[in-house]
């Protein structure tokens, strides 16, 4: 994280029933909100294991020593309680040969929120608050961008009800859908598969039985991580030489990437790993998948196979059996199978949840005004040429 000074901003002394705000900047400040993160997260019934204390503070000492990124979290007080916290971050960038400041939030997650405590002061009140403190601040961005809001939120009625944000709310253009599973929507694991699930994906399950039977082991324990690692680097270099799948990186080889799930996966405690292991080759691993548990919710967000299996569809095969633990034990009322338009996915599934984007440039600095107008001409060309510039 770079080294900054605390910029710590009180309208004016505290008095009861009128909100005031702090904006923390650094990671001991940080540190410090952990009692009252924790309990918003608790009490917010929007928060999601994305928005946890947990995983901000593993993305936080992931970047402690980044030189072009700074928190900007922010905190509204009521008195000596905070109603809510803005977990962001400035980001500074460099495109087009020119540098420019964007606001976004902070960590990495496929749903991002702001917390509130709806119990003393109205969401829309809070949001309200903090947006303005995000404009009185506006000499210190010239753009804002916030990315993974669920369309049906408190915050995104927030944007869609603003005469400013409205026009600037769209639909995610990488994470439209995150397609879900509702457990309780069918009687049993045997329902579910025949009215829904795919006779190819069947078929590779019994293929898969017939060359090398398999078990899958569900873990909770956190010493997974170099074996994901291992496994989905080597997914993606297979990938990327044989399919020549030029697009496709690990996300453990980017160093502040791999750096935040490993501080994940050293102190958290929602962590669950469902692996398929061949029982015919030394109990190898075929594939895996790695959730999150939090709030009744299982969270899919990462998985890569061994490619020797790779005709088998062992992907497809260890989500069935993945939903085929959840009906037999029950660890969780829905299961969310992470952002993207992926055909497999709905193999699973016909429900899904949609995300919004919030992008504009900031116009009251000169910087902000460059840029919008730099992006529109960009814009216009690529609509032209048919290309995406």
């Amino acid at each position: 994280m770079a080294s900054v000074c605390l910029r710590f901003t009180v309208i004016s002394l505290p008095r009861r029933g009128r909100m005031e705000y702090k904006i923390i900047t650094s990671i001991d400040e940080f540190y410090g909100l952990k009692h009252q993160w924790e309990r918003l997260q608790e009490i917010d019934d929007e928060a999601t294991i994305y928005s946890t204390f947990a995983l901000a503070k593993a993305w936080c000492e992931a970047h402690r020593d980044c030189e072009s990124m700074e928190l900007f979290i922010i905190c509204i007080f009521q008195g000596v309680d905070i109603l809510g916290i803005a977990p962001f971050a400035i980001e500074h960038h460099n495109k087009w040969g020119l540098n420019y400041r964007e606001l976004v939030f902070l960590g990495m997650g496929d749903f991002l929120t702001v917390l509130v405590d709806e119990s003393k002061e109205d969401a829309m009140s809070i949001f309200r608050k903090i947006f303005t403190v995000v404009e009185e601040n506006s000499s210190l961005w010239d753009k804002m961008s916030l990315n993974n809001i669920i369309n049906n939120s408190k915050l995104g009625y927030f944007f869609l009800r603003s005469r400013k944000y409205n026009e600037h709310l769209g639909y995610s253009r990488y994470n439209l859908e995150c397609p879900n599973l509702l457990f309780d929507k069918y009687e049993s694991f045997d329902r579910y598969r025949d009215s829904l699930i795919p006779k190819s994906i069947k078929r590779n399950m019994k293929k898969l039985k017939e060359i090398t039977d398999y078990d899958v082991e569900a873990r909770s324990d956190k010493n997974v991580y170099e074996l994901m690692a291992r496994m989905h680097i080597n997914e993606q270099e297979y990938l990327r030489k044989s399919k020549n799948r030029l697009d496709r990186k690990s996300l453990f080889a980017d160093s502040r990437r791999a750096e935040f799930i490993r501080n994940v996966y050293g102190e958290s405690d929602n962590l669950i790993t469902f692996f398929l292991k061949s029982k015919n080759h030394d109990g190898s691993n075929i594939a895996y998948e790695a959730c999150y548990i939090y709030k009744d919710v299982i969270h899919s967000w990462n998985s890569a196979y061994d490619p020797e299996f790779e005709k088998y569809g062992v992907g497809s095969v260890l989500s069935l059996e993945i939903i085929r633990y959840c009906f037999e034990n029950k660890i969780a009322a829905k299961l969310d199978f992470g952002c993207g338009r992926y055909p497999w996915k709905f193999d699973f599934t016909d429900s899904f949840t949609s995300l919004y984007q919030l992008e504009l440039w900031n116009e009251d600095t000169h910087k902000g005004r460059y840029m919008k107008r730099l992006s529109e001409i960009r814009t216009g060309i690529s609509t032209v040429l048919g290309k995406n510039c």
